[in-house]
């Protein structure tokens, strides 16, 4: 493609991604670049690298270029189809200075643009062609066709919504009976967004919804949203695994995720291998479930504790704390998965002492 004043020489553009991350494709954290050859002869030089950082959590792992005589003016205009669907168009003002990159079309993000080439026209110049695939139905592929224009004009960014991606994030330790599973939330236009998880266990087909017991330490409800950034942010869900697998279960399942915003629905994200283990265990010195605090209250006294377990957890009162004055009796009682906190208040009656205690039973 010849630059405008370009003498005795031509550019060649070659598009590539840069996996800054090393996660082996193309997402948050990578760039889209474009380099420039410049040829001469027998000889050629190599302009500055134009970088373009990716900020979406799931983008297309294809991207297209053409230089097309688009303005029908004898002088190429370089298109690049990018990873996020958006179609820029680049142009230069001499034959050294930067391209200058403006967006020409951004009607189609979200899809993956598989080619791109000119159509000679009978008149003006060549339009642009592009072959896309909608990640909702890879099995058809559109062709999109941009008449030749006099002038290029100067696009501004529509608003589309879209969708937010999720992705769960791996881990060398074993899940357990109450697995806490990380989860990254992406969202371009910075909506909330509910993540959703599935699993699939070792030597099935089939997917199942995950058992979801929290969501960042608080209760889970599918109609909660939590922060999705354009840059990703970090979340954790609590599963009950112990219900959804039965109990001593030891295997490697696949969990994946998805994200809903305030009107869209994300894909299933590639899936995240773990092993698990559903035995319940309880240690009397690393209990799972402690005291955070006892306070007197009119009347009676407020207990309030820290963490969960997929037990039945009591809060038990006796008298004593052994010999035959000890009679452990279950003041209050939580079945499994429990909360990541709880609170419970006794009031004395006519004997204000005693002695309390937590609980922790197998099911």
């Amino acid at each position: 493609m010849p630059r405008p004043n370009q003498t005795n020489s031509t550019s060649i553009f070659y598009a590539f991604a840069d996996d800054l991350n090393q996660s082996g494709k193309l997402d948050a954290g990578d760039d889209f670049t474009l380099a420039e050859y410049v040829v001469s002869g027998n000889t050629w030089t190599i302009n500055t690298l134009v970088q373009i950082p990716i900020t979406a959590g799931n983008v297309a792992q294809s991207f297209s270029l053409a230089a097309v005589n688009f303005t029908g003016t004898g002088k190429d205009t370089l298109f690049t189809g990018e990873p996020d669907g958006r179609v820029y168009s680049w142009t230069g003002t001499d034959a050294t200075s930067p391209l200058q990159r403006q967006l020409f079309s951004d009607a189609y993000v979200g899809k993956a643009w598989q080619a791109m080439c000119g159509v000679q026209m009978p008149a003006l110049g060549k339009g642009l062609v592009g072959l896309m695939v909608d990640p909702t139905n890879q099995n058809v592929c559109n062709v999109i066709f941009w008449l030749p224009q006099a002038v290029l004009a100067t696009l501004q960014p529509s608003l589309i919504e879209t969708a937010p991606s999720a992705a769960v994030l791996p881990s060398s330790n074993p899940l357990g009976s109450n697995a806490v599973v990380s989860v990254r939330l992406w969202d371009n236009e910075g909506n909330a967004s509910t993540p959703f998880l599935q699993y699939q266990i070792l030597g099935s087909t089939n997917w199942q919804t995950n058992t979801l017991t929290a969501l960042d330490g608080f209760a889970y409800n599918p109609a909660t949203r939590v922060t999705a950034l354009p840059t990703g942010i970090n979340h954790t869900l609590r599963w009950n695994a112990l219900a959804d697998l039965g109990a001593n279960t030891v295997t490697n399942v696949l969990l994946r995720a998805r994200a809903q915003d305030f009107m869209l629905v994300g894909e299933w994200s590639s899936p995240t291998p773990f092993q698990i283990n559903t035995a319940v265990t309880t240690n009397p010195t690393n209990s799972p479930v402690n005291f955070t605090g006892i306070t007197p209250v009119n009347g009676g006294i407020q207990f309030n504790w820290q963490g969960s377990t997929n037990a039945w957890l009591y809060l038990q009162r006796s008298p004593a704390l052994a010999g035959t004055n000890a009679a452990w009796v279950n003041i209050w009682t939580g079945a499994p998965p429990t909360l990541n906190f709880g609170s419970y208040t006794d009031f004395f009656g006519t004997n204000p002492m005693g002695f309390y205690r937590l609980k922790i039973v197998s099911p």
